[in-house]
């Protein structure tokens, strides 16, 4: 609901001429590196508290370029809060994807914690590693 008033109060608020699809892009791209980062920072503190070497889980990596790409940006609260109102206006159309990742992450927790699958670190998707954690 708080976000819901958000992007309506930047709407009424913007009353400018449409983003540039070079805009848009890029303000996606940073969006995407700072949930990259968050996600990725997530996984590791939760595994060095169940006892387990992070630097194993390759996946990670990835979190780690995407922190030094946005540290090359630089990422300023003020562009994140401009990204903010670009990718507001942009997925004013309702088409939440939430749930269904969500389900999904909720499936995997389920089959670790029934021993139907085992965690690979080596080749494990964020995503695994993320249900390993809600499954633990």
């Amino acid at each position: 609901m708080r976000r819901d008033l958000a992007c309506r109060l930047v709407k009424a608020e913007i009353l400018v001429p449409e983003v540039s699809w070079v805009d848009q892009q890029a303000a996606r791209h940073r969006q995407s590196l700072r949930t990259c980062v968050e996600g990725h920072q997530l996984i590791r503190e939760r595994f060095r508290l169940m006892g387990i070497d992070p630097e194993l889980a390759v996946a990670l990596r990835r979190g780690e370029q995407a922190a030094a790409e946005l540290a090359a940006v630089p990422d300023t609260p003020e562009l994140k809060a401009a990204d903010e109102a670009i990718l507001c206006l942009e997925n004013s159309n309702g088409e939440d994807r939430a749930p269904e990742v969500r389900a999904k992450i909720v499936r995997m927790a389920e089959q670790y914690r029934t021993g139907e699958h085992r965690l690979d670190l080596a080749n494990a998707s964020p995503a695994e590693l993320f249900a390993f954690c809600v499954a633990v």
